[in-house]
């Protein structure tokens, strides 16, 4: 029996992990800066890292958004076995048991773009837990809450973008074959919409759990 691969799952694990730390890094060292917080240095006063995590986390969450739709165009009836999982790593049910792997990932994504940030501007580590970018059961508080309310937003704007991108393939393509075909017959036309409903429904309802209704009416 072939044993499943969870690298479909990291990849949403990435995305929301690279963006939680990075949004939740940024308040962190604004609190602190403005000196709410109390003397200390808890930052080092730079925000250079959180531009490549979020570059990252982008480039990830795009990943089953692209294949998605090149899937589609390509003629295929179904999703990738890997797309379909990471789909539903991004799904409501899921999140909850993949919320600590991504707390997780999020804290040792901190350390990693912190440590670089600080030889990059310093020269060196600075040590401590200054990577933190405040107090520490404060800082590592606030980022188990943006790790919830980011994931969960994450989750909701990847499938929206997915059944909203194909929406546009199907209406696009509608348009086109409106436009550059002769006039056909009920049937014809009624031909078309079956050959495009059938992989996008399939696509959607994997996304959503339906496929939406005005669409193919």
């Amino acid at each position: 029996m072939r044993r499943r691969s969870p690298f479909p799952l990291w990849i949403f694990c990435l995305a929301a992990a690279m963006t939680a730390a990075a949004v939740v890094d940024l308040i962190m060292e604004r609190l602190s800066n403005t000196g709410i917080f109390g003397p200390g240095a808890f930052t080092d006063h730079s925000n250079l890292d959180i531009v490549p995590a979020l570059g990252a986390a982008a480039a990830l969450s795009l990943i089953v958004v692209i294949g998605l739709v090149r899937r589609t165009l390509a003629g295929a009836s179904y999703a990738p076995r890997w797309l379909r999982i990471t789909a539903r790593a991004a799904g409501d049910a899921t999140l909850p048991r993949v919320l600590p792997a991504i707390y997780t990932l999020q804290i040792a994504t901190l350390f990693a773009m912190e440590s670089v940030e600080q030889v990059i501007v310093a020269g060196h580590p600075l040590g401590g837990s200054i990577w933190l970018g405040g107090p520490p059961l404060l800082s590592l508080l606030l980022h188990a809450l943006g790790c919830v309310a980011l994931t969960t937003i994450l989750s909701h704007v990847l499938r929206w973008s997915a059944q909203t991108l194909l929406e546009i393939v199907a209406i696009v393509r509608e348009l086109v074959l409106a436009t550059l075909g002769a006039p056909a017959s009920t049937a014809a036309v009624s031909a078309q919409r079956t050959t495009l409903r059938r992989p996008l429904e399939e696509v959607i309802e994997r996304l959503t759990g339906r496929a939406p209704p005005y669409l193919f009416a």
